[in-house]
């Protein structure tokens, strides 16, 4: 998310659970922008947290969902607060938001090179955000 004006997102499905990645088809695009963040971690916690509740109607029946980020930090991060919550408002905030919806939820980490559509999705927003681009 260069500038951290917005992230994007996108919601694929598979028929089993253990079908391979490559059998995993797109339903949803999500992009949008937010308001200046204080740091990277910040940043990439608040896009998945908007990306989550863009795409609730695609994953609010299911068990499990699993959350791909080519940002190791923000793994982490959630590991680390879901064993013993941080004092911070950040990692309160995420940390309810992720564990306090019923569904179990999983991260993994890729590749940046393998982020392709989530991270044109960004670059999007952040073009149209800078060509003055306005909400209606």
């Amino acid at each position: 998310m260069e500038g951290w004006g917005g992230g994007g997102g996108v919601c694929k499905w598979k028929n089993k659970k253990g079908d391979p990645r490559n059998s995993e088809r797109v339903c949803a695009y999500a992009s949008g922008k937010f308001s200046p963040i204080k740091s990277t971690i910040d940043a990439e916690i608040h896009a998945v947290m908007k990306t989550l509740e863009a795409l609730k109607i695609y994953y609010i029946d299911k068990r499990e969902i699993l959350i791909r980020t080519d940002c190791q930090a923000i793994i982490s991060f959630f590991n680390k607060s879901t064993q013993n919550k941080p004092s911070r408002v950040r990692g309160m905030t995420f940390v309810d938001y992720i564990t306090g919806n019923g569904i179990e939820v999983q991260f993994e980490h890729i590749e940046g090179t393998s982020n392709i559509l989530a991270d044109s999705l960004s670059r999007l927003i952040n073009v149209l955000i800078n060509a003055g681009w306005k909400d209606e």
